[in-house]
């Protein structure tokens, strides 16, 4: 009985404890947190089996268990199963986050190019708006000034009707102012007609004067440029010193030409 004991605890590698017929099943604590969840569900499995197992050891033990002790007991040790890890994780998780660096990228480039899309819209109705208030500027202004002109050639058109309108009748004292402008302006003709020959006049005088003093003093030079001594050339050596024209320089080497 102890030996088939033995050996079915030797095979499920657990202990059990029994305290006043009651069986306690204890996890080992090494599990790590990370496998905790598998672990809990292989415990759960194999606490089931040992329930069962433990049953039907109740029976064979008892034979060699005072049953009317209280102290007796049974201990079975769970193992949990050892989590298995696969080698394509990292890989996976690095494949994963690189697709979600590329889905955040594509998204901000989508982001980026709806704003520049937003703005160069913007850009552009703002130019048209501004080209448009321009045009209709200067339309007004166009109008402005076709209304000026019209209102200018209205007034001219009026004023000349007045003026057309007013006939000059001639009376005697009209007559008599008139004939005395005219007898200024023939007497202020007369006047510059005069002044301008007597400067005609003064100006002739003047030029028969000068040409008179003009012959008078060449005649005089005539006269007295015999006697005047003549200029004296420099750098002739001793002729230098002479009253007279030096000698003119004879080169004695005669000319040959270059032309045969």
């Amino acid at each position: 009985m102890e030996s088939l004991f033995e050996s079915s605890s030797h095979d499920y590698e657990q202990e059990a404890r029994r305290v006043n017929n009651a069986v306690f099943i204890s996890k080992d604590c090494e599990a790590s947190e990370e496998s905790e969840s598998e672990d809990n569900d292989a415990c759960s499995v194999v606490s089931r089996m040992t329930e069962r197992t433990l049953k039907a050891w109740e029976g064979l033990a008892l034979e060699d268990y005072n049953s009317d002790s209280s102290t007796s007991t049974t201990v079975c040790k769970l193992v949990p199963r050892r989590k298995e890890y696969d080698p394509e994780a990292y890989n996976k998780w690095l494949k994963a986050k690189n697709e979600a660096e590329r889905k955040r990228k594509e998204q901000e480039q989508r982001r980026k190019k709806r704003e520049e899309t937003k703005k160069r819209l913007a850009e552009e109705k703002r130019k048209q708006e501004s080209e448009e208030k321009l045009k209709k500027w200067m339309e007004r202004k166009e109008q402005e000034k076709q209304k000026r002109q019209q209102q200018q050639s209205a007034k001219g058109r009026e004023s000349k009707q007045k003026e057309t309108k007013k006939k000059w009748i001639p009376n005697e004292e009209s007559e008599s102012t008139f004939k005395a402008w005219q007898n200024r302006v023939k007497q202020q003709e007369e006047e510059r007609k005069l002044r301008l020959v007597a400067k005609q006049r003064m100006e002739e005088e003047l030029k028969q004067e000068r040409q008179q003093l003009s012959k008078l003093f060449y005649d005089e030079w005539l006269k007295t440029s015999s006697s005047k001594p003549k200029p004296v050339p420099l750098n002739q050596g001793i002729d230098s010193l002479r009253g007279s024209i030096s000698k003119m320089y004879i080169n004695p080497v005669s000319w040959k030409s270059n032309i045969d």
